[in-house]
């Protein structure tokens, strides 16, 4: 959604006014970042679980990749020139390789979203980091 042209300048206004209500007021807003947080928590919880993703702690790891995404965001917004699909595939390489992927199965894993024309899922892949 943040992508799409017709919402953008409004999700820009958004979240430049969201930054400046977390800054003035950060204990209003942990609640709501926690929400936000929850699902990527649970999903790079199980992914380490499973192997698929080098030991770390969640948390700080979900804190990360929420923290990439949206400055690839905000420098998309900034100049508007970034192709979305070199954007996606420079975060998700990014973060995949952050949690231990190693970098064959992140190439493949972004090969097979591309072709896909979705989502990677890099179940069954194991982790090496070296």
């Amino acid at each position: 959604m943040a992508f799409d042209h017709s919402v953008e300048s409004n999700s820009r206004q958004l979240s430049f006014e969201a930054r400046l209500q977390v800054c003035a007021s950060p204990e209003l807003f942990a609640p709501a970042y926690a929400e936000i947080l929850r699902p990527p928590i649970k999903q790079i919880d199980r992914g380490m679980h499973l192997g698929l993703f080098g030991a770390g702690h969640p948390a700080e790891e979900a804190m990360s990749i929420h923290g990439v995404v949206w400055a690839n965001l905000e420098r998309h917004w900034a100049t508007g020139t970034c192709d979305v699909s070199d954007v996606r595939k420079r975060v998700l390489r990014f973060c995949l390789r952050g949690l231990g992927v190693a970098a064959e199965f992140v190439d493949e894993v972004i090969s097979d979203a591309r072709e896909r024309g979705q989502q990677p899922s890099p179940q069954g892949q194991s982790v090496n980091r070296n």
